[in-house]
């Protein structure tokens, strides 16, 4: 079942239109590692990174650790969010 990004129990209106896509998407994929947001959304590694850096930031997302890359990180709703 998807989670409406308008059901969250976070402001996502204030947010900007990438980090509202890339936590939707953290929220609706199974734990969805960094690059499958890049290819999720069209957007460039760099800006897929920093989206993802400014929504942990926020808390409002966290790692944990990918069992098939143990230098990477996939990415879930953050405990208080979810």
């Amino acid at each position: 079942m998807q989670t409406n990004i308008c059901d969250l129990d976070v402001d996502a209106s204030e947010l900007p239109s990438n980090e509202r896509f890339g936590l939707y998407l953290v929220y609706n994929l199974n734990d969805p590692s960094t690059k499958d947001i890049e290819q999720a959304t069209g957007f460039s590694d760099q800006y897929a990174r920093t989206t993802v850096r400014r929504l942990k930031r926020k808390g409002l997302i966290e790692p944990i650790p990918d069992p098939s890359e143990p230098r990477c990180n996939l990415w879930q709703p953050a405990t208080q969010h979810s």
